[in-house]
C-alpha cells in the first residue's frame, strides 16, 4: 500500500477547531493512512466556530 497524510491546506480560509476524516466513508482516528492500490475516497469534515459552521470536503484519489 502506499502511506498518505491527511491535511486541511495551511490557507484554508476559516479558522478550524477540528477535521474529522473519513476513508473510504469509514473514520480514522490518524491523520496517516496507508491506502492499496485502487480507487479510494477521501472526506474531511472541517468544523469551524459556530458562526463559519462545518464544511465537508470531499477528493477521490487513484493509487497505482
Amino acid at each position: 500500500g502506499t502511506a498518505v497524510k491527511l491535511i486541511v491546506a495551511a490557507d484554508y480560509e476559516d479558522e478550524i477547531e477540528s477535521v474529522t476524516w473519513y476513508v473510504d466513508d469509514v473514520q480514522t482516528q490518524t491523520d496517516v493512512v496507508t491506502l492499496s492500490a485502487g480507487e479510494h475516497k477521501l472526506k474531511a469534515v472541517v468544523k469551524g466556530p459556530e458562526e463559519v459552521g462545518t464544511d465537508v470536503i470531499i477528493k477521490y484519489v487513484e493509487v497505482k
